[in-house]
């Protein structure tokens, strides 16, 4: 490491604590946001600060979700002297023509230690790692040397965090999700000069909502517990404004926090269009998997997908004139991107093969962007894309509960007509399963009901805009999304 790239490293480190300060006031408008990513990340935190081994959180997300804000956070509320935690933001140290071990080497010299020989504890929160090659050695090495250390770091390239073994064995991830609706409101709410309080979501409401909705045995336990929660739920609504106008704003571009800060609608489809690209050129282009007249149908591809609910692999093999073998590494690379979030057919390891995947977006507002562009649609066409941005939302927040990739929870979709939008089960078991139906106007729970008589189950949830209901001869509950927009 030359001298120059040395007094950029300690330039950069040195002018986190008010560059950090300034970046916060500037995205949370000192309003105390605080989101559920950092609420998991700061329960392992504070963890460590009561005397618990070394820690490794790894935070992927797209870019623009908000993963520099939660680090940030993280950084100012932990509350120890500065030249025992660092902020580092890898992008700036790549731009400076530093490594990730040139950084770790001017942090030994600032705390005049070498790692292994340190006994108080050190802080490490390092954002964008991507930028870097050598980071997931290097940050495998800090973590083997002392005990003492807690590693944050965030990054924007899903395929590069996820799949290094490295990595894996020895980090916890905390997936930072697209907005829920709760953070949405608070978000936005931040950002309107006007506004004389926030909406701050009921302590333990989401919880209580989550065990009715997914932990009881039976659908009149189901609507038993709801009702109970009647009250806190009508009281978060009824000190919201507007309440239509937040929900078709959520749906449409509320998911990504990004958008909020415009109000200009062509803006916003550009913005999230640019995230798009962005997230292509990064991680498909990077891989080196496919070549050049491939790539550029990823564009058309995900077109695709946002204008249809299934799409079998022969459909798309004629569409884009690909092989069967090309169109499933695409579509397995945009999940890993988190573009995609695919939902497997309900039943065997055969049928999950044969029958084709519904691919949901990881954020509704992206769909809504490719399938607008800007500009107006028919009645009818608007009717039918709405209902599939519910089910990406549906989707999204499904996803976030169960975390189905690092948990036995399996997330499953009924193939046949007439039947489940999806099939969920905390323990994995086909006795737990529970049938969900999503739409804004549904006002029957046949389809969830045909979905248990075949699969088994406990019962079916049918979430709407109709009104907290049980139907005993179906086994379901009609959940308005008053409620299951809190979860």
């Amino acid at each position: 490491m030359d001298n120059p790239t040395k007094t950029s490293i300690i330039e950069i480190i040195s002018s986190a604590p008010s560059n950090r300060q300034s970046w916060l006031a500037a995205n949370t408008k000192g309003k105390n946001i605080q989101r559920r990513a950092y609420l998991k990340a700061k329960m392992h935190l504070d963890s460590f600060i009561e005397g618990s081994q070394s820690q490794w959180l790894i935070m992927p997300g797209l870019r623009g979700i908000g993963k520099t804000t939660i680090l940030t956070q993280l950084y100012l509320d932990t509350a120890i002297p500065e030249h025992r935690k660092f902020y580092v933001s890898l992008e700036r140290i790549k731009l400076a023509g530093g490594t990730i071990s040139d950084v770790i080497t001017v942090i030994e010299e600032l705390v005049d230690s070498r790692l292994e020989d340190i006994s108080d504890p050190l802080f490490l929160f390092l954002d964008e790692v991507q930028f870097l090659e050598d980071w997931a050695l290097a940050l495998k090495t800090v973590y083997d040397r002392t005990p003492h250390v807690f590693i944050v770091c965030t990054g924007s390239s899903a395929i590069a965090l996820q799949s290094n073994p490295d990595v894996a064995r020895r980090s916890l991830k905390i997936p930072v999700h697209p907005l829920c609706f709760t953070e949405y409101v608070m978000i936005r709410q931040a950002h309107e000069t006007d506004r004389q309080f926030i909406n701050f979501p009921a302590n333990g409401l989401a919880g209580e909502i989550r065990h009715a909705l997914f932990g009881a045995r039976t659908a009149e336990q189901v609507f038993a517990q709801l009702e109970a929660l009647r009250p806190r739920v009508t009281q978060y609504w009824r000190q919201l404004p507007n309440k239509s106008e937040y929900l078709y704003d959520y749906i449409k571009f509320g998911t990504l926090p990004f958008t909020l800060h415009e109000t200009e609608e062509i803006i916003r489809w550009q913005r999230i269009n640019s995230l798009l690209n962005e997230s292509l050129a990064r991680d498909i282009d990077t891989t080196e998997q496919f070549d050049p007249s491939t790539r550029v149908l990823f564009p058309r591809l995900l077109f695709l997908i946002a204008s249809s609910d299934t799409l079998s692999h022969n459909k798309l093999t004629e569409t884009l004139n690909l092989n069967v073998r090309t169109i499933v590494s695409m579509l397995e690379t945009l999940q890993q991107t988190e573009i995609l979030n695919g939902i497997l057919p309900r039943g065997s390891a055969y049928r999950q093969i044969s029958k084709p995947t519904k691919y949901l977006f990881t954020s509704p507002a992206m769909r809504a962007a490719l399938c607008t562009s800007g500009g107006a649609l028919e009645e009818e066409k608007a009717g039918v894309l709405r209902g599939r941005l519910i089910e990406d939302m549906a989707g999204l927040y499904l996803r976030r509960i169960l975390n189905p990739n690092e948990t036995p929870a399996i997330l499953e979709y009924d193939h046949l007509p007439n039947s489940a939008d999806f099939v969920i089960s905390r323990s994995g078991s086909k006795e737990e399963a529970i049938a969900i139906e999503v739409g804004s106007k549904k006002q029957s729970a046949v389809q969830a009901f045909n979905t248990l008589e075949k699969n088994g189950g406990k019962y079916g949830l049918v979430i709407s805009s109709e009104p907290l209901s049980l139907d005993l001869s179906k086994k379901s509950v009609f959940v308005p999304f008053d409620y299951f927009l809190l979860v």
